[in-house]
């Protein structure tokens, strides 16, 4: 009788180990599972890890085809949802003499190194980050972008981008709160947003949410005019 009531036990506490190593189990695969969207370091990114991965890896000149065909095809909507404002002529800021990066802009009295990037998830820091051709943000700090909030339509700024350096011309601003951010994030992304530009810009504004988030974002399209 002994022997049957240890061996039962034994079977009991068997099934018991099984059912916890199997719920932890699935409980780890769950959680591996989750997208990681959102905001790092309040700088917006348009996919999960897996997506930017895919992006990072494609052929660079494929992806370049892929955003013109984007671009091309939803362009027009957003033309005809969002007039784009008419800008009177503004005198041209010419960019700084001696410039030691290769690619920068020059920018509500500044002048800020910008590096491409094949992920928004990358931290901009102390300077200008590019993702595709026309998309820039950085982080709402004195010393990077924070003044350009103060810029209005018709404010001009120089950069230089591609081996190109031409005038740019404030054509649209607008302060965000993020839920409209993440639902227009392609085509502020793409500079199609209420029009069709050349260069948008984003920081953060608002209230502080902490770890670099912010309760809105500032948003600034322009077009090249020289």
């Amino acid at each position: 009788m002994g022997k049957k009531h240890y061996f039962l036990n034994s079977i009991y506490l068997f099934i018991c180990i099984s059912f916890v190593i199997l719920a932890s189990f699935l409980n780890l695969h769950n959680s591996s599972a989750e997208q990681n969207v959102g905001f790092l370091n309040g700088d917006f990114h348009l996919e999960d890890q897996e997506e930017q991965k895919d992006i990072a890896s494609e052929d660079f000149s494929l992806r370049q085809k892929i955003e013109n065909k984007y671009e091309s095809s939803i362009a027009a909507s957003y033309e005809t949802a969002y007039p784009s404002p008419v800008i009177s002529s503004a005198a041209v800021n010419s960019a700084p003499q001696s410039i030691p990066y290769s690619s920068y802009i020059a920018i509500a009295g500044r002048t800020l190194r910008v590096e491409d990037v094949n992920s928004t998830l990358v931290d901009s820091t102390d300077h200008v980050n590019r993702w595709g051709k026309k998309f820039l943000y950085g982080h709402n700090t004195s010393t990077v972008f924070g003044p350009i909030r103060n810029l209005t339509n018709g404010a001009t700024f120089v950069a230089k981008i591609d081996g190109e350096e031409h005038v740019y011309q404030v054509m649209y601003t607008e302060t965000m709160e993020k839920p409209k951010v993440e639902k227009n994030m392609l085509a502020i992304a793409y500079a199609i947003y209420g029009g069709n530009y050349d260069l948008s810009l984003m920081t953060c504004a608002g209230a502080s949410l902490g770890g670099g988030d912010a309760t809105h974002r500032f948003v600034l399209f322009a077009n090249r005019i020289s």
